[in-house]
Parts: C-alpha cells; sequence; structure tokens
C-alpha cells in the first residue's frame, strides 16, 4: 500500500465528507474522490477536512509538523491528541480575536501603568470586574440579555456558544465592530465599483430587443386623503426617509440622486423623468390608475402627461383596483378609500378608460390598447363583470383593449377571469417560498421582525419558471425592499446589483422575443420610481445611473464595460468644418477601438452637437466660464481628469482645467494669417504657458505659433499629423456612378478639391485654374464638393454659369459626409487654398491614389504634396494648369505605379486611429500597444462572451484581430451582428478553407498585429476586466518575454470545474506558484516546464511580440506536426532565450476545457512522444538537477499507464 492510501485509510473515518464538498464546491465538481483530494492537495492548500479540525491552526501552532511535511490531520490522529495538542483554537485563542489591546490599556490605565500583559490581565481578572475587551463588546449587555451566571465570562460564552446561537456582543455593534452608522455612511455615498455615470448613449441608434415599459407611481404629490391619513404635506418621500438599514450590508436609506425629492406637480420633473427612459430605451410607462367608485385620486401626474403631448413616451395603464388602506400590503385594514365594484359606476370607468385609450401615445397591439388589472381575484363575479365592461367599451366607446392582469395574491391563470393574459409582477409569484436568510445575517436592529430572501433566488425562481400555457409578460425588478414603508418588519430582496438585474432583464427579454403577444416583445419593469419599495430606475446616490445603464445595455444586447481610461474632448463650435470633424472622428475611435469613456465639451453652436451626442456625452457651454467649471468639476467627480483641447480658439479653457487638475493636451491647426485674424495671440500666449503637451501636424504650423507666442518649451512641442479619419468604402461603381452623374465621358479627366469654399481655400484660383484648363481643353472637369459663401455664390458661380466654353464642365457640389466616391472617380486632386495647417483632404486624396497639386507655402502638408504630387507659386495660373495636365497625360501604367505608392505611405504613416492612439499615450505615457489576436474555428455559442471580456479590458486596446478558420457554425453572422450592436472596431480575417492547426493561426495574427505586445485570446475562452492591466505591470521591464497568469477551468457548457490550476502546479513543485513572480527564464524553465507544460492555456499569455515572433519561427516546422505540446516548446524557447518570465498568482483567466477538444481526443502514443520530445528539447536547453530528472521519468511512467503503453 502506497503512502497516500494509507494516510488516506488512517483519516477515512473521521473525515466528513459532506462538509469538505460543501466547503469546498471546485472538488465537488472536478468529481474526485474527497479524502484523496485532502491527502493530496488540500492540506496543503491548508483545507479543513472536518468543522472540529482547522488545518491552518494546527500547522501554525506546531511548526515542527509543518516543517516535518506530513499530513496534518494524520499527524494529529496517529500522535497529536496523545500528545495532547489541539486541532482547532481554544477558548483562550478564539477570544484573543476578539480582543483590542489598545482600547484596553487606553481605558484601563492602571493596567498600563502596571506593565502588566492586557489580554492575561482581561482573562485572569479584567472580565470579572466588568472590564470590556473591546468597543465592539459590552460584557454588562451580554450578560443581562443573555442571563449569563456571574461566574462566566461573557466573551469565552460569547465564542464557544453565544456566537453560533447568533447572540449580539453590543447593543449597537457586532463583534466586528461595525455598526449600523457604517451602513448608513456606506450606502449614503457613491459605491466604489458599481456607481456608474447615466450614460444616455448607450441605447442611441441602436436596434431594440424588446419593448420595456416601467411602472410609474404618482404619490410624489400631496392630497388631501394622504394629508387625512399621514398628516398634511404627506408623499411617498416621507416614507423613503424612514429606511434604515436592519443587518450588515443592509442597503438602506435609498436617496435620489438627479431628480432629488421631486414634486410631480413641478411642471419639468415629468419632462425629465421622459428624456431619461427614453435615453435608456424603455418604451414607456405604465401609470397606477386609482379609482374609487366615483373618485379618482393621485391622478394629477397622469393628467399632466396626457396634456402635454411633447412628452414623447408610450404609456398606458394598470388599474389598482384594491381598497386604498393604510396599510402597504394590500390588506383591507384601515380603509381610506373603498372599492365597490357598482354596475352604476361603469360608465364613469369607461369613459375615463376610454378617453386615455385615444391618445395617440397610449400602447396598442394590433390597434388594440393594452390595460391591466391589479386583482381581478378580489372583482366580484370577475368573469360576468369584465365581460360586461367588455360589451360596454366596445358598444358605447366603439374600442375593443386587450386586458390583462399582475400575476399576485395566489392569482396566476388569467383564464379564471376571461382576460386575455398575465403580466408578471416581482416579487410577486416569482418570489413565492424562497429560503429565508435570517439565520445567516448580522442583525442590527433588536426589533427587526422582517424577512430577507436573496435577489438571487428571487431571479433564479423566475429564470427558471416554464413557459406558461398563456399569454405572460415577462416582468422583473431592479430591486425591492419595503422596508422604509414596514420601519423593520417589511420584506428585502437582498443583494441586487446593476449586473444582476441586467441579467434577469436579458432573461426577461429573451423570453418576450421567443414567446410574443400578437408578433409584440413585452417586459415590465418594477418600477421607475417606487422609492419605498427600493424598485426604481432613477439615479440614487450609491449606483448613480448603474440600473438606467443596464436597462440600455439589456434592451441593445450589450454586456457591461469597464470603466477604462476618460478624456473629455473641446470642440470650439459645431459646424461642418475640418476641426470640429476631427473631434466627432477622436471621440468615435477612442470608444470605439479604444474602449475609452469620452465626454465632449462644445464651446459654441452647430449641427455636430446632436452626432456628438450620438456618440458620447456632450455639453454645450457657450463662452460661459462659470458654466464650464461646473462641467469641469462635474466631470472630475465622475474620474475624469485627462483633457484633449482641439484648436487653438478653444485654448482660453486651459486656465480652468489646470485650476481642478486636468492634464491638457492642445491642438494646434492654425497658422498666422487665421490667429491673427481672429485675434487669438492672446489665447497662443495662454496655450504656450499652461498646456501640459502641445501638438502640431506639421513643423510649418509650430514655426508659425512659436513665432507668436514668444517664448515656447520645446520640451512639450510634439510634431504630430492627424491622418485620415475619413471611413472608406471603396467600390468600383464610385467612379462610375459620379462620372455618369457630372456628365463625363469615359476618356474624361476628373480635377477635384474638396472643403468649404471660402477665400482662405482658394475657390477662386480654383474656379480660374479650371476656366483656364476647360478653355483649352474639352476633356477635362472641375468639381469642388464643398458648402460656399454667399459671395462665391454671388459673384464666381453665376460668371461660369454664364460662361459658355465651361458650361457644364466646372461643378459645385454641396456638402457630402460621404466624399469617398468622388475620390475614387477622380484623377487629380487640385488643393488651392491660400493657408491651410494641415489639411485631411491631402490625405484622403492620396489614400486614393491621386496626385496632389497644391500652392507653394500653403502650410504644413506641402512636403507631402511636393513628394507626392507638385507645388507651384500661388500666382502662377499657367504653372498649375501645366502640373495639372501633366499629371492627367501620363501613360497608365505610370499612373497606377504612382497611384500605389501614394497608398502605400498613407496606409503605412497616416492611420487615423494611430494617430488618437498617439493621442492617448501622451495623456498616458505608460500606455503600450496591445495587439489582441482572436482565433475562432466553429465557436459561435462562445464568442460574445469573449468579446465582451475583450473589450472589457479595463486598459485600452490598440487592434483586435479577430481570424476565422472557416467556420460551418454562424460564426460569421453572429461577428458581424456584434459589430454592429456593440460598434466596436475589429478586423475580422477569413480562411477560405481550414488551416488544419490552430498554431498556424497564431502565426498568421502575430504577423498581422502591429502591437508591442500580443494576447492570444482564444475565441472561446474568457478574462477578467484586468487581466491585461496586471500582466502589462508585469511586462513593464523590458527583458520579461511574457507574462501568464493562473485560470479557472469551466467545461463546453459553462459548468465550473476548478477556480484554479493550482491542484496541477503543485504536482511538479508543491506551493511554488502560490504567489506571483518574475524570474530568470531559464530557471522558469528548469523548475516549472521541464517536468510537464504548467501554461496550460494560450488565452492567459500576454507576449511581448519579439519574443512571440522568435517562438513561433524556431516552432514554425512543428505546427502542423505536433498536436498537443507545440505551445509547451514555444514557451520553453521563449524562455531559455535569455529574459525573464512572470506570472499572476491569480485566475484571471478562464479557460474553456471541451471534452472533445484536441488535449483529450489525440493518439496516445502520439500525444506521448510529442511530451518526450518537448522534455528532451529542454534537457538539452538548461541543466536538469537529478530530482527534476527523477519527476520526468515518474511523469512519464503515469502517462504510459494512463495512455496505456508499454514501458
Amino acid at each position: 500500500m502506497d503512502t497516500e492510501q494509507s494516510i488516506a485509510q488512517v483519516i477515512e473515518a473521521f473525515f466528513d465528507r459532506g462538509f469538505y464538498l460543501d466547503a469546498y464546491p471546485d472538488v465537488a465538481a472536478a468529481q474526485v474522490d474527497p479524502v484523496l483530494h485532502y491527502v493530496r492537495y488540500g492540506a496543503i492548500e491548508r483545507r479543513d477536512p472536518t468543522p472540529e479540525f482547522s488545518t491552518g491552526y494546527y500547522l501554525d501552532t506546531y511548526p515542527d509538523v509543518a516543517a516535518s511535511g506530513l499530513n496534518p490531520f494524520w499527524h494529529y490522529l496517529t500522535n497529536g491528541r496523545d500528545e495532547g495538542r489541539s486541532g482547532c483554537p481554544g477558548p483562550q485563542e478564539q477570544m484573543r480575536q476578539y480582543f483590542d489591546a489598545e482600547f484596553y490599556l487606553g481605558k484601563n490605565p492602571d493596567v498600563a501603568a502596571g506593565e502588566l500583559d492586557p489580554f492575561v490581565h482581561f482573562c485572569d481578572q479584567g472580565w470579572r470586574e466588568g472590564r470590556d475587551p473591546s468597543p465592539s463588546f459590552s460584557l454588562s449587555y451580554y450578560r443581562a440579555e443573555y442571563g449569563i451566571p456571574e461566574g462566566v465570562n461573557p466573551l469565552e460564552h460569547y465564542v464557544s456558544d453565544g456566537q453560533q446561537a447568533g447572540f449580539k456582543p453590543h447593543p449597537y455593534r457586532r463583534a466586528d465592530g461595525h455598526c449600523v452608522h457604517d451602513d448608513v455612511r456606506h450606502f449614503t455615498q457613491r459605491s466604489a465599483d458599481l456607481y456608474e455615470t447615466r450614460d444616455p448613449s448607450i441605447a442611441v441608434n441602436r436596434r431594440l430587443s424588446a419593448q420595456a415599459f416601467a411602472m410609474y407611481l404618482p404619490q410624489f404629490h400631496p392630497i388631501p386623503e394622504n394629508d387625512v391619513a399621514w398628516g398634511e404635506g404627506f408623499t411617498e418621500w416621507r416614507n423613503v426617509g424612514r429606511g434604515m438599514p436592519r443587518f450588515k450590508g443592509h442597503y438602506q436609506p435609498r436617496i435620489p440622486e438627479i431628480l432629488g425629492h421631486y414634486d410631480l406637480l413641478q411642471s419639468d420633473v415629468m419632462a425629465r423623468q421622459v428624456q431619461m427612459a427614453n435615453e435608456a430605451g424603455l418604451e414607456g410607462f405604465c401609470f397606477y390608475y386609482y379609482r374609487f367608485n366615483q373618485k379618482r385620486a393621485l391622478e394629477k401626474p397622469l393628467e399632466a402627461f396626457v396634456a402635454n403631448p411633447d412628452l414623447n413616451c408610450s404609456f398606458m395603464i394598470l388599474w389598482a383596483n384594491e381598497n386604498w388602506t393604510r396599510r402597504w400590503d394590500g390588506l383591507d385594514h384601515d380603509i381610506i378609500l373603498q372599492q365597490d365594484y357598482r354596475e352604476e359606476d361603469d360608465a364613469a370607468l369607461l369613459s375615463d378608460w376610454a378617453r386615455y385609450f385615444r391618445d395617440p401615445r397610449y400602447k396598442r397591439i394590433n390597434g388594440r390598447p393594452l390595460l391591466v388589472l391589479y386583482r381581478p381575484g378580489i372583482i366580484p363575479d370577475a368573469c360576468a363583470t369584465i365581460a360586461r365592461w367588455r360589451r360596454k367599451l366596445r358598444s358605447e366607446h366603439q374600442v375593443d383593449p386587450y386586458i390583462f392582469m399582475t400575476q399576485g395574491f395566489g392569482c396566476l391563470d388569467p383564464g379564471e377571469f376571461g382576460l386575455d393574459g398575465a403580466m408578471e409582477f416581482p416579487p410577486h409569484k416569482v418570489a413565492h417560498n424562497l429560503p429565508s436568510l435570517i439565520q445567516d445575517l448580522e442583525i442590527s436592529d433588536l426589533r427587526f421582525t422582517g424577512q430577507v430572501a436573496a435577489y438571487d433566488a428571487m431571479v433564479a425562481n423566475a429564470v427558471m419558471a416554464e413557459p406558461a400555457p398563456y399569454p405572460l409578460l415577462r416582468g422583473v425588478a431592479p430591486s425591492w425592499d419595503n422596508d422604509a414603508r414596514r420601519q423593520g418588519g417589511g420584506m428585502t430582496y437582498h443583494g441586487s446589483t446593476p449586473q444582476k438585474y441586467q441579467a434577469w432583464l436579458a432573461e426577461a427579454i429573451s423570453y418576450a422575443r421567443a414567446h410574443p403577444f400578437e408578433g409584440e416583445a413585452l417586459v415590465f419593469i418594477n418600477a421607475w420610481n417606487e422609492w419605498a419599495e427600493a424598485a426604481y430606475l432613477e439615479p440614487d446616490v450609491h449606483f448613480g445611473g448603474a440600473y438606467l445603464n443596464a436597462t440600455a445595455r439589456a434592451l441593445t444586447e450589450q454586456s457591461v464595460v469597464t470603466s477604462k481610461d476618460k478624456v473629455v474632448l473641446f470642440s470650439h463650435d459645431a459646424y461642418r468644418h475640418g476641426g470640429q470633424l476631427l473631434v466627432k472622428n477622436m471621440a468615435r475611435v477612442l470608444t470605439a477601438r479604444y474602449g475609452v469613456e469620452v465626454a465632449i465639451i462644445v464651446l459654441g453652436e452647430g449641427p455636430l452637437v446632436a452626432e456628438y451626442r450620438k456618440i458620447a456625452p456632450t455639453y454645450q457651454v457657450g463662452g460661459d466660464a462659470a458654466e464650464l467649471e461646473g462641467v469641469l468639476a462635474s466631470l472630475r467627480q465622475d474620474g475624469y481628469r485627462k483633457a484633449i483641447v482641439n484648436t487653438t480658439v478653444s485654448g482660453w479653457v486651459l486656465p480652468y482645467l489646470k485650476a481642478q487638475g486636468y492634464f491638457a493636451v492642445s491642438l494646434i491647426h492654425e497658422l498666422p494669417r487665421l490667429i491673427r485674424e481672429y485675434n487669438l495671440e492672446p489665447v497662443v500666449k495662454i496655450i504656450a504657458e499652461q498646456a501640459d503637451l502641445i501638438v502640431f501636424p506639421a513643423r510649418q504650423v509650430e514655426a508659425g505659433f512659436a513665432g507668436v507666442a514668444g517664448d515656447l518649451d520645446s520640451d512639450k512641442c510634439i510634431l504630430r499629423s492627424q491622418g485620415s479619419y475619413l471611413p472608406w468604402s471603396s467600390d468600383p461603381q464610385h467612379s462610375t456612378r459620379i462620372r455618369a452623374k457630372l456628365g463625363l465621358k469615359e476618356s474624361d479627366k476628373l480635377v477635384i478639391n474638396v472643403g468649404y469654399a471660402d477665400a482662405r481655400k482658394g475657390i477662386d484660383i480654383f474656379l480660374n485654374v479650371a476656366r483656364e484648363i476647360c478653355a483649352r481643353r474639352q476633356d477635362v472637369h472641375f468639381a469642388w464638393i464643398g458648402g460656399t459663401t454667399a459671395d462665391v455664390q454671388t459673384w464666381y458661380l453665376e460668371d461660369i454659369a454664364a460662361d459658355a466654353p465651361e458650361a457644364g464642365r466646372i461643378h459645385v457640389i454641396p456638402f457630402t459626409d460621404t466624399p469617398v466616391p468622388y475620390y475614387e472617380a477622380a484623377d487629380l486632386f487640385f488643393l488651392s487654398s491660400r493657408e491651410d495647417p494641415f489639411p485631411t483632404v491631402v490625405l484622403e486624396a492620396l489614400k486614393a491614389g491621386l496626385p496632389v497639386v497644391g500652392l507653394q507655402g500653403s502650410g504644413g502638408s506641402t512636403d507631402l504634396i511636393a513628394e507626392f504630387g507638385a507645388l507651384v507659386a500661388r500666382g502662377n495660373l499657367a504653372g498649375i494648369a501645366a502640373e495639372i495636365l501633366g499629371f492627367l497625360d501620363l501613360p497608365e501604367a505610370e499612373r497606377q505605379q504612382q497611384a500605389a505608392l501614394r497608398q502605400a505611405h498613407i496606409e503605412s504613416r497616416f492611420r487615423f486611429e494611430d494617430y488618437v492612439g498617439d493621442l492617448l499615450r501622451m495623456l498616458n505615457p505608460d500606455l503600450q500597444r496591445v495587439s489582441v489576436v482572436v482565433p475562432n474555428y466553429n465557436y459561435k455559442d462562445h464568442l460574445v462572451a469573449r468579446l465582451d471580456t475583450v473589450y472589457g479590458q479595463s486598459y485600452p486596446l490598440y487592434e483586435v484581430l479577430v481570424l476565422d478558420d472557416c467556420s460551418a457554425d454562424d460564426s460569421l453572422q453572429l461577428l458581424e451582428g456584434y459589430r454592429q450592436q456593440t460598434d466596436r472596431e475589429f478586423t475580422l480575417v477569413v480562411n477560405e478553407v481550414n488551416s488544419g492547426s490552430g498554431y498556424r493561426q497564431w502565426d498568421k495574427g502575430m504577423r498581422m498585429s502591429r502591437g508591442d505586445f500580443v494576447w492570444i485570446a482564444e475565441a472561446d475562452d474568457t478574462a477578467e476586466p484586468e487581466f491585461l492591466d496586471v500582466a502589462l505591470k508585469l511586462l513593464e521591464e523590458e527583458d520579461v518575454a511574457f507574462v501568464f497568469c493562473d485560470s479557472a477551468q469551466r467545461d463546453e457548457h459553462d459548468r465550473l470545474l476548478s477556480a484554479s490550476y493550482g491542484y496541477y502546479f503543485d504536482t511538479v513543485e508543491p506551493g511554488a506558484m502560490d504567489r506571483g513572480f518574475v524570474m530568470d527564464g531559464a530557471e522558469f524553465t528548469r523548475r516549472f516546464l521541464s517536468v510537464k507544460n504548467l501554461i496550460l492555456n494560450v488565452s492567459g499569455v500576454v507576449w511581448r511580440r519579439e519574443a512571440l515572433i522568435r517562438a513561433l519561427d524556431f516552432t514554425r516546422e512543428d505546427h502542423n506536426r505536433m498536436k498537443v505540446a507545440c505551445d509547451w516548446k514555444m514557451y520553453a524557447y521563449a524562455a531559455v532565450q535569455g529574459g525573464r518570465v512572470g506570472y499572476v498568482a491569480k485566475a484571471l483567466n478562464m479557460h474553456r476545457c471541451h471534452s472533445g477538444s484536441v488535449t483529450h481526443s489525440r493518439d496516445g502514443q502520439q500525444h506521448y512522444d510529442e511530451i518526450v520530445s518537448v522534455q528532451e528539447f529542454i534537457a538539452q536547453q538548461v541543466d536538469l538537477p537529478a530530482e527534476i530528472l527523477a519527476k520526468r521519468e515518474t511523469y512519464r511512467a503515469e502517462l504510459r499507464q494512463q495512455f496505456g503503453l508499454a514501458d
């Protein structure tokens, strides 16, 4: 019998299998024998075999046992008990946990003066004298409350019996020092992890996957009935203010944020509510409708909504058809207004409903309004009554509504009442028979009589419910807790977070789409503003707008994106000119490519404001310094600390930015003439003094700026041209369509310019050259694409129209967002600008392969024009015409050759996303360029989760490359849908034929990548948001070749197999990988790669690109030959080539283990041979001591046994 078996045999009788599997679910998931797991791994991991034996305590208390390496539980059973050793802390050791020596000495100066050990003093006599051991333990309270005899130490009683019985050590505090005021402090400030600023852009221009209605409570204004029942001026806010934490972690009180404690009779409140609802993707509100016989109540908010057609959202009503009582549980005690259902009241009731139904905003399905009854079960003779209402509505009001009911109070089936369907109304029904959490809570309210269940359990109940045999509209609740109404006697569903709510709503939406009612997917949210029941979407102080954001994400099928870098962009106004469009495209790339959170501040007016708002939160402040200060302060509170100030005109904001601690980069585009024309000299000096960095697109622009600024610090000046941001979708039909539109013959030539037609842009020069050439050549057309000034329209264009020789061959095209077809139709670009700092249109023309003719001294693009076109003196019209005609008459082969050179230059030097990435690195100099390669083959079911966790990284990504290896499972359609729904940018490369090797896909992705670091993120794995952030901190050391982390494992059905690979690491060197490290590569290889591969998933590795290139090149011949061990050989080669290896001892990667994967399905002999070949390769690279060689042989023997191979 081997050692493991003999130890297991000894401890078997005392080992608590049930306890071990419950305490350690990863062991249960792995389906291994718990006794053997403890013998092999559990003792090393300090896991406990029974509740009565503490492995960690035993090892810490008896260092001789720890040093011996013996199994601690086996030692205790065979020797320790007989030697009088304890298997768990005794009373005194346990009491020490609750003893505060500093407090004790401070309260008892005699003990301090006598230099006595405070804990010994307390145990010997202090407790007898009533001296408290800590501020959290009151001896007198505990003794009196629980009847502890005088001769018993209350603290000793607590640790031995009282704690397990749920006794409280202090009337206001718990043993850990926590008190109710700590919860109040925590929940009345922003959550450090979960607070989100409301983001109105999440659902903008996105397809909504369902129609969502939020329940709307109108009880936020005074009415006479409430004044009588509750006191003058009562509104729901009076209840809300009474919420208090009743147990540790209880989220109370609830405090509104953006809207404050509003009065619904204030004219602007509902408008703001509607705006927030629309921006979150809600279809509308479902108003509670209160009518008692002939009397309405709380009707004013609904009436105000109906009276204001500018409130542009749908609505419907839910009749709260129960008695209105002084209680809040729907039971008929202390009735304020009674419900009698008299037939003589039908006329008024139905007329009122019909009045709402006629509103064009009322929710209709197939033209029929939707009405909901709260409690049909209390309507006398409900079937007949409801049928009567239907007849009267049809005959008297010509309307036939769908009538639904809420599920609750034991009523689930709408068929019992002759209704059309049911609506879930959480927590009713979905919270039925949930287990109580009371026994697990630390209660802080001694008079607490309430009930507490887990929000997670309610969600699980709801999600697992079988589809109904009748029309059912699913409902969800952001959270629910009526403690504010019931004062310690309510019902709390504990533990809601925005993410959990979003997941529930997503499930409800999925059900609605699978089970639509009359073709419509509807979901209901309880509620918009039930503050006293903690059921609301409106922003609060603790979570901010997180629940609204979660709603928008669920409705647009987006996942939660971890907040990353935050940048403020400034635009001097929002008109459609180059600088303003630059801001728009910087915002687009920052958000879509790099995942940065952007806010835009516009210092003027203009039509681009609406387009800015589609991309990011946008603030218009004009020239109001006070308003600017307020916006900057608010953004700073939201975590913004960096700003990009675009154009010299915007430079006046810099003092306000610096006063609030922002790091600011100024982008300068203007040349001296324009600076002086707009009297910007003082602003130039502000920029020179206060900007942290100043970016110029060309040396000419920097020189001109310096000439105005005077003393300019060269250390903060950077030359970086912006690149071309124009989305380029090439199409052979572009040229055909545009040339036909302008009337060109097949052999005709087209010369263009793009921009705003004014004197600075040289519209007169362009037109004069056009007339000169058109007079000489019948085969040349000129086109200016862009808006024109009134003077140009009046004096130039009318002259041309009247001039017969040029008629029809000089074209002025209005501004267009899509000029690409004109570039592709053109033969040459003529930049006629007198002064243009660095016009993007030149880059766009070169990207199209066009030669560019420009004017000498016109600005920062002259060097580029000289290299790929021609420069001519401004007044030399004949020279300009000659250069243009010279390019137009080039032979086709030479023309194409030059075009290819221009296009290649722009692609390599002027990519707009690289420019924006460089700006981001200016704001964050430590930011690295990380390329993510996502190889995919038939992983459609896992791709969304993979991409979500790629884009969910807290580290900005340089590029994402998705490589599909000829998948046959609709992966491509899913990827395209993901791109459209998330607006995230990635490059998709599709193999027409399967490569046959994952390693070849890795190699392909690496060679396409342009980052300094590469993460190969396999399509079926996922990662924690901080994965890249943590890994790249270790890669800051230049000699680190790669960094990897521990991994959790899940199967293809998403079941957790293990939370860590620690058990596998320990088979090589126990405990050595419990902590992270950066280690010499040769030592790492010797210790951790020479026996077996301990880097078990490439998705958990971040590579320095050069190291990955070398490793892939070295193993190239193995890519097809080896099936399971080529990655192991890569890691070993990269590690021994010099440098170091980093390891993160945290499972930041999730490895998907498929039952039919390559590593599980290979031929045993091939698998074995590959492992041996890599072991031998490593032995050639590093010296292996005898103990490692022995481990290697043992591993080989295990493999032979596993694969059934002969020795």
